[in-house]
Protein backbone atom coordinates (compact mmCIF):
# COMPACT_ATOMS: atom_id res chain seq x y z
CA UNK A 1 0.00 0.00 0.00
CA UNK A 2 1.45 3.41 -0.99
CA UNK A 3 1.04 6.65 0.83
CA UNK A 4 2.23 8.77 -2.02
CA UNK A 5 2.76 11.56 0.35
CA UNK A 6 5.36 14.21 -0.82
CA UNK A 7 4.47 16.33 2.11
CA UNK A 8 1.85 16.86 4.95
CA UNK A 9 1.49 17.21 8.73
CA UNK A 10 -1.09 14.99 11.17
CA UNK A 11 -2.06 16.86 14.62
CA UNK A 12 -1.20 14.57 17.84
CA UNK A 13 -1.35 10.97 15.99
CA UNK A 14 1.76 9.27 13.80
CA UNK A 15 0.14 8.73 10.15
CA UNK A 16 0.24 4.68 9.61
CA UNK A 17 3.61 5.61 6.95
CA UNK A 18 5.04 7.88 9.58
CA UNK A 19 5.59 10.40 7.12
CA UNK A 20 5.30 14.09 7.79
CA UNK A 21 5.18 16.05 10.70
CA UNK A 22 3.15 15.41 13.76
CA UNK A 23 2.13 18.46 15.98
CA UNK A 24 1.65 18.43 19.79
CA UNK A 25 -1.54 21.23 19.53
CA UNK A 26 -3.81 22.16 16.36
CA UNK A 27 -2.26 25.07 14.12
CA UNK A 28 -3.60 28.36 12.64
CA UNK A 29 -4.75 28.13 9.54
CA UNK A 30 -1.77 30.73 8.45
CA UNK A 31 0.58 27.96 10.37
CA UNK A 32 -0.90 25.15 8.49
CA UNK A 33 -0.15 26.21 5.10
CA UNK A 34 3.84 26.10 5.98
CA UNK A 35 3.58 22.70 8.14
CA UNK A 36 1.71 21.00 5.36
CA UNK A 37 4.39 21.77 2.80
CA UNK A 38 1.65 23.95 0.51
CA UNK A 39 2.82 27.39 0.58
CA UNK A 40 4.05 26.96 -3.04
CA UNK A 41 2.00 28.46 -5.95
CA UNK A 42 1.02 26.98 -9.43
CA UNK A 43 0.85 28.95 -12.58
CA UNK A 44 0.44 28.54 -16.13
CA UNK A 45 2.89 28.28 -18.83
CA UNK A 46 2.32 28.17 -22.75
CA UNK A 47 3.38 24.40 -23.95
CA UNK A 48 5.40 25.72 -26.54
CA UNK A 49 8.10 27.53 -23.80
CA UNK A 50 8.19 23.87 -21.92
CA UNK A 51 10.76 20.86 -23.29
CA UNK A 52 8.92 18.02 -22.86
CA UNK A 53 8.92 15.44 -25.33
CA UNK A 54 5.71 13.77 -26.35
CA UNK A 55 3.83 16.35 -25.72
CA UNK A 56 0.69 16.73 -28.42
CA UNK A 57 -1.76 19.43 -27.54
CA UNK A 58 -3.80 22.18 -29.09
CA UNK A 59 -2.98 25.84 -28.52
CA UNK A 60 -5.72 25.87 -26.75
CA UNK A 61 -3.85 24.14 -24.05
CA UNK A 62 -1.68 24.82 -21.19
CA UNK A 63 0.49 23.59 -18.20
CA UNK A 64 0.03 23.91 -15.09
CA UNK A 65 3.64 24.37 -13.18
CA UNK A 66 4.63 24.72 -9.74
CA UNK A 67 6.76 27.75 -9.39
CA UNK A 68 9.10 26.37 -6.84
CA UNK A 69 9.96 23.23 -8.30
CA UNK A 70 9.16 23.80 -12.04
CA UNK A 71 7.44 20.23 -11.86
CA UNK A 72 4.47 19.72 -15.19
CA UNK A 73 1.20 19.24 -12.61
CA UNK A 74 -0.75 18.64 -15.50
CA UNK A 75 -2.44 19.65 -18.80
CA UNK A 76 -5.40 22.04 -18.82
CA UNK A 77 -7.47 23.89 -21.57
CA UNK A 78 -7.87 27.56 -21.51
CA UNK A 79 -11.02 27.82 -19.16
CA UNK A 80 -9.12 26.17 -16.58
CA UNK A 81 -8.36 28.89 -13.97
CA UNK A 82 -5.46 27.89 -11.10
CA UNK A 83 -6.73 27.84 -7.61
CA UNK A 84 -3.99 28.44 -5.29
CA UNK A 85 -3.31 26.42 -2.12
CA UNK A 86 -3.74 29.53 0.21
CA UNK A 87 -7.19 30.25 -1.22
CA UNK A 88 -8.22 26.86 -0.25
CA UNK A 89 -6.74 27.47 2.97
CA UNK A 90 -8.97 30.55 3.56
CA UNK A 91 -11.91 28.41 3.30
CA UNK A 92 -11.45 27.25 6.65
CA UNK A 93 -10.83 30.82 8.32
CA UNK A 94 -14.34 31.47 9.64
CA UNK A 95 -15.27 28.33 10.76
CA UNK A 96 -11.89 27.71 12.54
CA UNK A 97 -11.56 31.31 14.12
CA UNK A 98 -14.89 30.65 15.41
CA UNK A 99 -13.27 28.05 17.49
CA UNK A 100 -15.84 25.32 16.36
CA UNK A 101 -13.29 23.46 14.14
CA UNK A 102 -9.41 22.69 14.45
CA UNK A 103 -7.05 21.92 11.89
CA UNK A 104 -6.22 18.56 12.03
CA UNK A 105 -4.54 17.21 8.65
CA UNK A 106 -3.40 18.45 5.26
CA UNK A 107 -0.71 17.51 2.83
CA UNK A 108 0.37 16.90 -0.66
CA UNK A 109 0.00 13.78 -3.12
CA UNK A 110 2.77 12.65 -5.52
CA UNK A 111 4.49 15.96 -6.78
CA UNK A 112 1.88 17.94 -5.58
CA UNK A 113 -0.80 17.01 -8.10
CA UNK A 114 -3.20 16.90 -5.31
CA UNK A 115 -4.01 18.25 -1.98
CA UNK A 116 -6.47 18.05 1.03
CA UNK A 117 -7.20 19.71 4.43
CA UNK A 118 -8.52 18.24 6.80
CA UNK A 119 -10.65 19.94 9.87
CA UNK A 120 -11.66 18.65 13.10
CA UNK A 121 -15.38 19.65 13.45
CA UNK A 122 -17.13 19.84 16.72
CA UNK A 123 -18.16 16.74 19.01
CA UNK A 124 -21.20 16.68 20.80
CA UNK A 125 -21.70 13.74 23.65
CA UNK A 126 -25.73 13.78 23.04
CA UNK A 127 -25.76 10.88 25.59
CA UNK A 128 -22.52 9.54 27.84
CA UNK A 129 -20.08 7.85 25.92
CA UNK A 130 -22.04 8.45 22.76
CA UNK A 131 -19.79 11.37 21.28
CA UNK A 132 -20.77 13.00 17.32
CA UNK A 133 -17.73 13.62 15.85
CA UNK A 134 -16.81 14.39 12.18
CA UNK A 135 -14.13 15.76 9.83
CA UNK A 136 -14.55 18.22 7.40
CA UNK A 137 -12.25 17.50 3.82
CA UNK A 138 -11.18 19.72 1.36
CA UNK A 139 -9.72 18.19 -2.16
CA UNK A 140 -8.31 19.70 -5.17
CA UNK A 141 -6.26 19.41 -7.43
CA UNK A 142 -3.65 21.25 -9.53
CA UNK A 143 -3.67 18.51 -13.06
CA UNK A 144 -7.23 19.54 -14.38
CA UNK A 145 -8.53 15.90 -13.47
CA UNK A 146 -11.00 16.98 -10.48
CA UNK A 147 -12.98 19.92 -9.24
CA UNK A 148 -12.70 21.24 -5.82
CA UNK A 149 -14.76 19.02 -3.40
CA UNK A 150 -15.86 19.99 0.33
CA UNK A 151 -17.40 17.09 1.92
CA UNK A 152 -18.44 15.80 5.81
CA UNK A 153 -16.29 12.53 6.10
CA UNK A 154 -15.54 9.87 9.13
CA UNK A 155 -12.08 8.70 7.57
CA UNK A 156 -9.04 10.79 9.02
CA UNK A 157 -7.24 11.50 5.42
CA UNK A 158 -3.26 10.60 5.60
CA UNK A 159 -2.74 9.55 2.62
CA UNK A 160 -3.60 8.60 -1.04
CA UNK A 161 -5.08 5.76 -0.01
CA UNK A 162 -7.50 7.59 2.93
CA UNK A 163 -8.31 10.17 0.93
CA UNK A 164 -9.85 7.41 -1.76
CA UNK A 165 -11.61 6.31 1.05
CA UNK A 166 -13.30 9.61 1.86
CA UNK A 167 -14.12 10.70 -1.94
CA UNK A 168 -15.86 7.04 -1.85
CA UNK A 169 -18.53 7.79 0.49
CA UNK A 170 -22.16 8.74 -0.11
CA UNK A 171 -23.53 11.77 1.25
CA UNK A 172 -23.90 15.67 0.52
CA UNK A 173 -20.74 17.36 -1.04
CA UNK A 174 -19.76 21.05 -2.34
CA UNK A 175 -18.18 20.98 -5.77
CA UNK A 176 -16.34 24.03 -6.95
CA UNK A 177 -14.78 23.84 -10.83
CA UNK A 178 -11.74 25.98 -11.54
CA UNK A 179 -13.14 29.02 -13.15
CA UNK A 180 -12.39 32.31 -12.55
CA UNK A 181 -15.22 32.79 -9.98
CA UNK A 182 -13.87 29.63 -7.49
CA UNK A 183 -11.61 31.82 -4.96
CA UNK A 184 -14.87 33.91 -4.30
CA UNK A 185 -17.04 31.06 -3.96
CA UNK A 186 -14.87 29.28 -1.49
CA UNK A 187 -14.26 32.34 0.29
CA UNK A 188 -18.41 32.62 0.65
CA UNK A 189 -19.20 29.07 1.18
CA UNK A 190 -16.68 29.16 4.40
CA UNK A 191 -18.41 32.11 5.48
CA UNK A 192 -22.01 30.43 4.90
CA UNK A 193 -20.67 27.68 6.42
CA UNK A 194 -19.23 28.68 9.56
CA UNK A 195 -23.05 30.80 10.21
CA UNK A 196 -24.79 27.89 9.56
CA UNK A 197 -22.90 25.89 12.03
CA UNK A 198 -23.12 28.45 15.06
CA UNK A 199 -26.84 27.60 15.01
CA UNK A 200 -25.98 23.93 16.34
CA UNK A 201 -25.57 24.57 19.61
CA UNK A 202 -29.50 25.30 19.56
CA UNK A 203 -29.99 21.74 17.71
CA UNK A 204 -27.43 19.97 19.78
CA UNK A 205 -29.67 20.91 22.46
CA UNK A 206 -32.89 20.06 20.98
CA UNK A 207 -30.86 16.25 20.80
CA UNK A 208 -29.94 16.50 24.22
CA UNK A 209 -34.54 17.06 24.91
CA UNK A 210 -34.89 13.70 22.50
CA UNK A 211 -32.17 12.02 24.18
CA UNK A 212 -34.11 12.68 27.68
CA UNK A 213 -37.82 11.68 26.61
CA UNK A 214 -38.94 8.39 26.22
CA UNK A 215 -41.15 7.25 23.03
CA UNK A 216 -42.62 3.80 21.90
CA UNK A 217 -40.25 3.03 18.43
CA UNK A 218 -43.01 0.88 17.43
CA UNK A 219 -45.48 4.44 17.17
CA UNK A 220 -42.12 6.60 15.59
CA UNK A 221 -41.35 3.73 12.73
CA UNK A 222 -45.14 4.28 11.53
CA UNK A 223 -45.49 7.55 11.88
CA UNK A 224 -42.45 7.90 9.59
CA UNK A 225 -43.53 5.07 7.07
CA UNK A 226 -47.09 5.05 7.49
CA UNK A 227 -49.37 1.90 5.49
CA UNK A 228 -49.80 1.96 2.18
CA UNK A 229 -53.28 3.57 0.91
CA UNK A 230 -55.97 0.91 1.36
CA UNK A 231 -56.15 -1.85 -1.43
CA UNK A 232 -52.34 -1.61 -2.26
CA UNK A 233 -49.38 -3.98 -0.79
CA UNK A 234 -48.04 -2.98 2.53
CA UNK A 235 -45.44 -5.33 2.85
CA UNK A 236 -42.33 -3.14 1.69
CA UNK A 237 -43.65 -0.47 4.05
CA UNK A 238 -43.85 -3.04 7.07
CA UNK A 239 -40.41 -3.99 5.84
CA UNK A 240 -39.13 -0.84 5.85
CA UNK A 241 -40.92 -0.30 9.37
CA UNK A 242 -38.70 -3.56 10.83
CA UNK A 243 -35.52 -1.93 9.14
CA UNK A 244 -35.19 1.12 11.18
CA UNK A 245 -36.73 -1.25 14.38
CA UNK A 246 -33.32 -3.39 14.04
CA UNK A 247 -31.47 -0.05 13.47
CA UNK A 248 -33.12 0.73 17.14
CA UNK A 249 -32.59 -2.70 18.55
CA UNK A 250 -28.30 -3.50 17.06
CA UNK A 251 -27.64 -0.93 15.09
CA UNK A 252 -24.67 1.91 15.85
CA UNK A 253 -25.19 3.56 19.28
CA UNK A 254 -28.89 1.23 19.73
CA UNK A 255 -26.77 0.57 23.64
CA UNK A 256 -27.19 4.47 23.75
CA UNK A 257 -30.18 6.40 25.72
CA UNK A 258 -32.20 3.50 24.78
CA UNK A 259 -35.99 4.08 25.05
CA UNK A 260 -35.70 7.55 24.45
CA UNK A 261 -36.66 10.03 21.06
CA UNK A 262 -33.02 10.08 20.90
CA UNK A 263 -32.50 6.43 20.20
CA UNK A 264 -35.61 6.00 17.71
CA UNK A 265 -34.21 9.48 15.28
CA UNK A 266 -30.66 7.46 15.42
CA UNK A 267 -32.33 4.28 13.98
CA UNK A 268 -34.52 6.54 11.24
CA UNK A 269 -31.43 8.56 10.03
CA UNK A 270 -29.42 4.94 10.03
CA UNK A 271 -32.10 3.61 7.64
CA UNK A 272 -32.30 6.78 5.51
CA UNK A 273 -27.96 6.64 4.96
CA UNK A 274 -27.98 2.96 4.96
CA UNK A 275 -30.85 1.01 3.56
CA UNK A 276 -33.15 3.40 1.89
CA UNK A 277 -31.95 3.55 -2.11
CA UNK A 278 -30.24 6.72 -2.85
CA UNK A 279 -30.11 8.93 -6.00
CA UNK A 280 -27.84 7.14 -7.14
CA UNK A 281 -29.18 3.55 -7.27
CA UNK A 282 -29.66 1.27 -9.67
CA UNK A 283 -32.90 1.59 -11.53
CA UNK A 284 -34.58 -1.64 -9.82
CA UNK A 285 -33.49 -0.26 -6.15
CA UNK A 286 -35.17 2.75 -7.45
CA UNK A 287 -38.34 1.27 -8.44
CA UNK A 288 -38.53 -0.50 -5.18
CA UNK A 289 -37.98 3.26 -2.90
CA UNK A 290 -41.51 4.67 -4.91
CA UNK A 291 -43.26 2.96 -2.22
CA UNK A 292 -41.25 5.23 0.78
CA UNK A 293 -41.85 8.31 1.90
CA UNK A 294 -40.66 10.68 -1.17
CA UNK A 295 -38.04 13.10 -0.98
CA UNK A 296 -34.21 13.42 -0.42
CA UNK A 297 -32.00 12.31 2.18
CA UNK A 298 -31.83 15.68 3.86
CA UNK A 299 -36.12 15.91 3.58
CA UNK A 300 -36.54 13.03 4.81
CA UNK A 301 -34.11 13.50 7.96
CA UNK A 302 -35.83 16.53 8.78
CA UNK A 303 -39.35 14.87 8.43
CA UNK A 304 -37.92 12.13 11.03
CA UNK A 305 -36.62 14.83 13.27
CA UNK A 306 -40.05 16.57 13.56
CA UNK A 307 -41.86 13.39 14.07
CA UNK A 308 -38.96 12.71 17.09
CA UNK A 309 -39.47 16.45 18.20
CA UNK A 310 -43.10 16.07 18.36
CA UNK A 311 -43.35 12.54 19.88
CA UNK A 312 -41.19 14.22 22.32
CA UNK A 313 -43.27 17.09 23.07
CA UNK A 314 -46.15 15.01 24.34
CA UNK A 315 -44.22 12.41 26.21
CA UNK A 316 -44.30 12.71 29.95
CA UNK A 317 -42.07 10.10 30.48
CA UNK A 318 -38.26 10.78 31.18
CA UNK A 319 -35.24 8.49 30.51
CA UNK A 320 -34.00 7.50 34.03
CA UNK A 321 -31.45 9.16 35.58
CA UNK A 322 -28.42 6.57 34.32
CA UNK A 323 -29.84 6.85 31.39
CA UNK A 324 -29.94 10.42 31.24
CA UNK A 325 -27.92 13.14 28.43
CA UNK A 326 -24.76 13.82 29.60
CA UNK A 327 -25.04 17.18 30.25
CA UNK A 328 -21.41 19.40 29.10
CA UNK A 329 -20.39 21.96 31.30
CA UNK A 330 -18.20 23.92 28.86
CA UNK A 331 -20.10 24.83 26.00
CA UNK A 332 -16.73 25.84 23.94
CA UNK A 333 -15.37 22.47 24.14
CA UNK A 334 -19.11 20.48 23.03
CA UNK A 335 -18.65 22.65 20.02
CA UNK A 336 -15.25 21.66 19.07
CA UNK A 337 -17.11 18.92 16.52
CA UNK A 338 -20.07 18.12 14.67
CA UNK A 339 -21.25 15.26 13.69
CA UNK A 340 -21.39 14.07 10.48
CA UNK A 341 -25.41 13.94 9.92
CA UNK A 342 -25.34 17.69 10.84
CA UNK A 343 -22.55 18.69 8.55
CA UNK A 344 -24.23 17.20 5.81
CA UNK A 345 -26.90 19.48 6.27
CA UNK A 346 -25.04 22.64 6.13
CA UNK A 347 -24.05 21.11 3.21
CA UNK A 348 -27.52 20.70 1.53
CA UNK A 349 -28.04 17.10 0.88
Amino acid sequence: MTANVQSMFSVRQTPWHRFGAVLDEAPSVDDAIGLAGLDWTVERVSLADLDVPGLQFGPDHSAIVRTDTRDVLGIVGNRYTPVQNAEKFRFFDPIVSSGRATMETAGALGRGERVWILAKSITAEVVPGDPVESYLLLAGSHDGTSAITVLPTGVRVVCQNTLGMALREKGSRLTIRHTRSAPQRLEDAGRVMAETEAAFGETIERFKFLASRRIDPKAYAKALVPDAPEGTNNTRRENAREAILKSYEVGPGADKARGSAWAAYNAATHWISHERPSENASAEDTARATWLPQGSGTQLRERAFKIAIEMADGSTEHVTATEAVSMVDDPAEMQRQIGRSLMAEMLGA
